[in-house]
């Protein structure tokens, strides 16, 4: 599996579960956000990460699952949960602050077997223009950029970037 990456997701009695084989970038986090907030808005108060086979973590799908774990506090006041975390994710995890808005399943959480899950790409579309994109990569590291001290430095230049990219593009430059 490697080099290939899979976002996997099902709602169950108001829980969306998600859960990330092999790389989580990018690519990934578009059509993720975008399933996430549609189930948010209609069928799920909580979601529920799965990162137990998850070997890399991009700075852009961290800045979604914080966007996420931000949206379903705003509803109930929780984050979203880890259920199962690779050594590889929890690494990304911990050294861009993101364990301070999410929970810890805890056993009875972890013990519980996962739905069958659907692939996320196929439900959500899959394909954006690049100011979409931009706008969307934008979002994910202001998240990110909020979370920490340490973060702001290290996305300051990714954020002042695509800023600028976007101001060009609105001017027609």
């Amino acid at each position: 599996m490697s080099g290939m990456s899979e976002i996997l997701a099902a709602t169950i009695d108001g829980t969306l579960f998600v859960k990330v084989v092999g790389r989580g970038t990018m690519k990934e986090s578009e059509p993720l956000y975008k399933v996430a907030l549609d189930k948010l808005r209609s069928e799920a108060r909580s979601v529920a990460f799965d990162l137990s086979e998850c070997t890399y973590l991009d700075s852009t799908f961290l800045g979604v699952i914080a966007a996420i774990s931000k949206k379903v506090y705003s509803l109930t006041r929780s984050f979203a949960t880890l259920l199962k975390v690779s050594t590889a994710a929890a690494e990304h995890l911990r050294t861009t602050g993101m364990m301070r808005i999410l929970d810890c399943g805890g056993e009875d959480m972890c013990q519980k077997p996962l739905p069958i899950l659907s692939p996320v790409v196929r439900e959500a579309g899959g394909n954006v223009g690049k100011s979409e994109m931009t706008v969307h990569v934008l979002m994910a590291h202001r998240n990110l950029m909020d979370l920490c001290d340490e973060n702001q430095e290290r996305f300051k230049n990714v954020v002042e970037m695509l800023t600028r990219s976007m101001e060009k593009r609105e001017r027609g430059i």
